[in-house]
């Protein structure tokens, strides 16, 4: 488990939508040809029609931030991409939760390979970011609390998760999750609610398809 998550979204500027449909077309083509370059997976989710400030996710799956550079770099030289903005971007390493022990059981994350899952319709992108209260509790209160966020977890199974960490990257962790948005509601309940402050807007996203809603966390 040592790949590095890119979640990037991207705006359309309203003057490419004025173009031509030729011209439209040719700068899409550009673009999905540089999007399906070698050394990383690439997985687009549309956003048309549930959002105001962006129009497309990427998630890109990586085993190299060179790799991710790369890819950034040739899609930064297209037309679509110069012609666009992107509202937010997440980089996050994926790593096993250091509260995890040796617990594992069937069809965990770390038994399944980075990436969606492909009979699960949505994705959800929850970035969270822990207080600093949290450090300073016991590892041994801080265990127990996680041990109840996974119990919680259990309790769905059909939902996947995709475990990724910031720390060193960037000033919040991400912690993406497939398939549904009971567990954070949930979860806010708990005792893990207390010591976690949200590090960005909840995001739902349906994969290539009719769209998605995206809602902040309000509160901590």
């Amino acid at each position: 488990m040592n790949e590095l998550y890119r979640y990037l979204t991207l705006a359309v500027s309203n003057e490419w939508r004025r173009q031509g449909d030729r011209q439209r077309e040719e700068d899409k083509a550009e673009f999905a040809a540089a999007v399906q370059s070698t050394g990383v997976a690439v997985h687009a989710y549309s956003l048309v029609g549930t959002r105001a400030d962006a129009d497309l996710l990427l998630w890109i799956v990586a085993d190299e931030l060179d790799s991710i550079r790369a890819w950034e770099a040739r899609c930064a030289a297209t037309r679509l991409w110069a012609q666009s903005s992107r509202p937010y971007a997440y980089l996050a390493a994926r790593r096993p939760s250091p509260y995890l022990g040796s617990h594992s059981h069937s069809g965990g994350e770390t038994e399944r390979p980075a990436g969606p899952v492909a009979d699960l319709p949505y994705l959800v992108v929850y970035p969270m970011t822990k207080k600093r209260s949290w450090y300073a509790l016991p590892r041994e209160e801080r265990t127990r609390i996680m041990a109840a966020h996974f119990a919680t977890g259990h309790r769905y199974p059909d939902i996947r998760i995709h475990t990724g960490y910031s720390f060193g990257i960037r000033s919040s962790s991400a912690d993406p999750t497939s398939s549904g948005s009971r567990v954070p509601a949930r979860d806010r309940r708990a005792d893990a609610g207390l010591v976690h402050a949200p590090g960005g807007p909840l995001s739902r996203r349906v994969p290539r398809a009719s769209g998605a809603v995206w809602h902040p966390r309000n509160g901590t």
